[in-house]
């Protein structure tokens, strides 16, 4: 009897231990958002983010009160046009769209359902804030109509992070 319960014991160690470790996603790691499903990430809300470095791409930022920024920036003398459309659940009001440097072409779709914008940036950042009457947004970014890196800080490890989709959703918190 002694035996059969130190096996028991043994076999249910490992399942307890297994069990914990199986709480839910990775921390900042792409859930399914929305009502497309789609997959997508939860921005910390408030967190200054930007491209890194030397790169070319998108950073996307929240206010914390239902606010979006998308902005995008090159490198000096670059002449890639960056492009994209943004849609949410809801509609995005014309009132709550604005560029960021004036540079943008910004069209916001007559029944609200989204917005689409390029621009050919340099060092200073392009962009357009938003505010949809719904979340998550879902991003389609493009830079010379290829799938483009899109950055963000995630709202699980104030960490920088770059999206492993394009088309991708975002939230926050």
């Amino acid at each position: 009897m002694l035996a059969s319960m130190r096996s028991l014991a043994v076999v249910a160690l490992p399942l307890f231990v297994a069990a914990g470790c199986a709480s839910g996603p990775a921390p900042d790691s792409p859930v399914p958002l929305g009502a497309r499903h789609e997959p997508g990430y939860h921005v910390r809300a408030g967190a200054a983010s930007e491209v890194p470095g030397d790169e070319l791409g998108f950073v996307v930022t929240a206010n914390g009160l239902g606010g979006y920024r998308i902005a995008w920036v090159a490198l000096t003398g670059s002449t890639s046009t960056f492009s994209g459309s943004i849609e949410s659940d809801g509609v995005i009001d014309p009132a709550t769209v604005a560029g960021l440097s004036g540079r943008e072409q910004i069209v916001v779709r007559a029944d609200g359902s989204g917005i689409d914008f390029s621009s050919v940036p340099d060092a200073n950042a392009d962009g357009v804030d938003l505010v949809p009457s719904a979340d998550p947004i879902y991003v389609d970014l493009r830079i010379d109509g290829a799938p483009a890196p899109i950055f963000f800080t995630g709202a699980d490890t104030s960490r920088l992070s770059s999206s492993a989709y394009d088309p991708v959703a975002f939230t926050s918190p």
